[in-house]
């Protein structure tokens, strides 16, 4: 069985007093059914204020991503790392993400689970073992 399916995301974040701010997120999928596109507008601090898509997407749930100041998923990824760091120099172990990809709405869980010395590549590298739920 071939599967004839593509997808395409694309994210914009501007890095402002210190931290990444989320500023556009767009993604194609072209399935069998169609190509279907999402578009999410932040506004200058990085809060969901606006939702273009070709789906019928609920806009009730775009204001309560904006109000949660969720961030679309690539985004979270480079938030995250960021994150960890902020955690680390907290003496944190945990944060949490919240996560809106145009339809749905989600929290990410990180739970910071130690760092160990282990060679990589003939080098000793200290790793952090990280939990995402």
């Amino acid at each position: 069985m071939v599967s004839n399916y593509k997808n395409q995301a694309e994210a914009t974040l501007d890095y402002k007093n210190g931290e990444y701010v989320p500023a556009k997120f767009s993604k194609k999928s072209q399935k069998v059914t169609g190509e279907k596109h999402t578009e999410i507008a932040y506004s200058n601090a990085g809060v969901v204020e606006g939702l273009k898509s070709s789906e019928d997407l609920s806009q009730d749930t775009a204001k309560e991503a904006g109000n949660m100041r969720a961030v679309d998923p690539l985004s979270a990824f480079v938030i995250a790392r960021e994150k960890v760091r902020a955690a680390i120099a907290a003496n944190k172990n945990h944060f949490s993400l919240p996560t809106y990809d145009g339809k749905k709405l989600a929290r990410l869980d990180f739970e910071l689970l130690g760092a160990e010395e282990k060679l990589i590549q003939d080098k000793m590298e200290n790793v952090l073992h990280i939990r995402m739920t």
